[in-house]
């Protein structure tokens, strides 16, 4: 699709938006706006990057269009791979954004869901560095921020589980 790129950016953009005023609105301050808006953009960029990978799939068999081979698009094996890489990175970005709203929601910074897509984003996309460099690395780079927000999320938790209470003071 030739203009699919500036849609995306937008997209983004504007999501990334919408979540954090959602952030700030819920009450989340400091590092629990930080973590949240971090998870926001990186389960925006997720979904938006890969809907817009799918769409551009289905625009170029539908138009004609020829692969990196010069072959025909046609529907086979290497459609429906893509496009099941399409919607198991979806899939992850969208728990992205649920824990958003669950931390949104008082919910702790370490986030189970977000952990797990994080991780299964990495395993899908790090393989593909032979075929397609510039979005895993891309993808691996975020994954692995989005893992040291969700660390600095877990030590947060801890600190609070450790810390001693007003009675063990006493």
């Amino acid at each position: 699709m030739p203009y699919i790129d500036p849609f995306v950016l937008a997209f983004i953009l504007l999501g990334t938006i919408v979540f954090t005023t959602h952030l700030w609105r819920r009450g989340a301050r400091r590092l629990r706006f930080f973590v949240g808006a971090w998870l926001a953009f990186y389960g925006i960029v997720l979904t938006c990057m890969m809907v817009a990978h799918s769409i551009d799939i289905l625009y170029k068999a539908y138009m004609g269009g020829v692969g990196r081979d010069g072959m025909p698009w046609v529907y086979n094996f290497k459609m429906y791979g893509l496009h099941l890489l399409g919607g198991v990175l979806v899939w992850q970005g969208v728990k992205c954004l649920r824990a958003v709203q669950s931390i949104s929601a008082g919910g702790h910074l370490y986030n189970q869901e977000a952990l797990q897509a994080t991780i299964v984003t990495l395993i899908v996309v790090i393989p593909l560095f032979p075929l397609q460099t510039f979005f895993t690395v891309l993808l691996t780079v975020l994954s692995m921020v989005s893992l040291l927000m969700l660390g600095v999320g877990r030590s947060q938790l801890q600190k609070r589980h450790e810390a001693p209470t007003q009675a063990e003071v006493v």
